[in-house]
């Protein structure tokens, strides 16, 4: 028997011998560690209304860089990595290759090639962007999705939808 599949048995039998009430307790003593680890949270949320401060910026900190390079984040949507970057490589895209400084063996030195960055969860096109531009996930930063509710018209809005109807085609 897996370690799991043991496990899984002993917290059956371990319910089996908990009477309704001791099951009921413990259900809202669960419940109640979840309200309190997600408390601060909503407090935050309740307190600060729309108000949304990513980060904390010492007051003798300039707002910018202005004695470093600009810098262009060039991010793409829906491309597989694997095909764009041995595209890129073997010549297939010249202007992006020649936009990246491309040299003449595959070499981009203005260009950082990540093969081991992940897609945030859900992997929907705002919820992940949103990510990789504020570098924290959707439960801090609050776009879950493509989709949001405006409480005061009672619908849903999606500004990037996944699909579309056109039917001039």
């Amino acid at each position: 028997m897996s370690p799991d599949a043991d496990l899984l048995s002993r917290a059956a039998a371990t319910s089996k011998r908990m009477s309704k009430r001791q099951r009921i307790v413990l259900a809202l003593a669960a419940a109640a560690f979840a309200t309190i680890g997600c408390a601060g949270k909503v407090w935050k949320l309740v307190v600060g209304g729309n108000a949304h401060e990513l980060r904390k910026r010492l007051a003798n900190v300039a707002p910018n860089s202005p004695n470093h390079p600009g810098l262009l984040i060039l991010a793409l949507d829906g491309v597989d990595r694997a095909l764009l970057y041995d595209m890129v490589r073997k010549g297939d895209l010249p202007a992006l290759g020649a936009l990246l400084g491309g040299g003449e063996r595959g070499e981009f030195p203005h260009a950082y090639f990540n093969s081991t960055l992940l897609s945030t969860l859900p992997s929907t096109t705002m919820a992940a962007w949103v990510t990789a531009f504020t570098g924290v996930g959707p439960a801090e930063h609050g776009v879950a999705g493509n989709e949001f509710f405006i409480r005061e018209e009672r619908r849903f809005a999606a500004p990037a939808p996944a699909t579309f109807n056109d039917d001039r085609v």
